[in-house]
């Protein structure tokens, strides 16, 4: 929703995936309200109608990630490609609005490490969101550590990638099975990264947006217009994108797993291929709690069990003011 001033509000944390097409219908809104197309560059005037465009395709489906496979399986590289910018773009927007879910305070203080700034070594984590917010709560517990560096210590990779991101097998994993909108790619030319500014880097996390916030805000997606135009995309990689084997380091992370927390996650089947990967990687005796609001919870197990063939236990957790930390831990 919009203030009286016309800023976003929105609480804190990201919104569940079947709320993303109403948001980026908002989304859009802002950009009609604050970027017009006589303050862009011609170069930036398409990507901006193609943003704006693609809400009565994303409108059409039930989220980003199948609409992003249509256009996979199909071929359709360059619509892929601006998809892919559209959602850095939304996501940057929303969580620079937004403050960060304060769940991950209580998560991150618990598991890490005082010596080393990251992850204990038997806590980790596989996400597939694309966004910032535990690397947002990180900086809220080490303020001044900037993004590269945050991603360092947390130890953030992928499932082909493992330890060899960073080197510290000392450490938890922080896995992402689909990147995060943070950095990125050249594609055409010389390969070459190029990490943008986060979003947190201006504010603190737990704290609102102001109106020199906004300005800056509005600065940088136009600088991130021309940087598309220039021919990089967001490193948003979907895992069913890359080849689906497994670093043999994250197998051997995978088969010492005992305990598993699922947390608001409905196993679409868009990632099925994955999530059997890695749950036929994960020994069945391990102790699995799935945690959401009750009412999904018998629905969520019934999908788990059949959709991974798993023969283990299974716990519900019905409540999500906070994230579950397993009492064996």
């Amino acid at each position: 929703m919009y203030t009286d001033s016309g800023q976003y509000m929105r609480s804190s944390g990201i919104p569940v995936v079947r709320n993303f097409g109403q948001e980026y219908n908002t989304f859009c809104s802002w950009i009609e309200q604050n970027i017009s197309e006589s303050s862009l560059k011609p170069v930036s005037v398409p990507i901006r109608r193609k943003i704006l465009k693609l809400k009565h395709e994303i409108r059409n489906h039930s989220s980003f990630d199948v609409l992003a496979k249509k256009y996979y399986l199909d071929d359709r590289q360059s619509e892929l490609e601006t998809l892919k910018f559209a959602l850095s773009m939304f996501l940057s927007w929303i969580e620079t609005y937004i403050q960060v879910d304060k769940r991950y305070d209580e998560l991150l203080v618990t598991f890490i490490d005082k010596d080393n700034r990251s992850f204990k070594k038997n806590f980790n984590i596989i996400s597939w969101n694309y966004d910032l917010q535990i690397e947002r709560a990180y900086s809220s517990i080490y303020k001044g550590t900037n993004l590269n560096n945050i991603k360092s210590y947390l130890n953030v990779s992928d499932l082909q990638r493992g330890y060899g991101a960073y080197n510290h097998k000392d450490r938890g994993l922080t896995i992402k099975l689909n990147g995060d909108y943070s950095t990125y790619k050249q594609t055409k030319g010389e390969e070459a990264i190029r990490s943008i500014k986060a979003p947190f880097d201006d504010k603190n996390p737990h704290e609102t947006l102001n109106d020199s916030d906004q300005n800056r805000f509005i600065r940088r997606f136009l600088e991130l217009l021309k940087i598309f135009h220039d021919g990089y995309i967001p490193q948003i990689d979907f895992a069913w994108e890359a080849n689906t084997e497994i670093n043999e380091e994250v197998v051997d992370m995978l088969s010492q797993i005992e305990i598993v927390v699922i947390i608001g996650y409905s196993f679409p089947y868009v990632n099925r291929e994955i999530d059997r990967i890695i749950f036929s990687k994960i020994n069945t005796q391990a102790v699995v709690y799935i945690q959401d609001v009750k009412d999904n919870l018998d629905q969520l197990k019934a999908k788990f069990i059949n959709s991974m063939d798993w023969k283990g236990k299974v716990n519900q957790i019905g409540f999500v003011d906070q994230f579950f930390i397993p009492f064996e831990l």
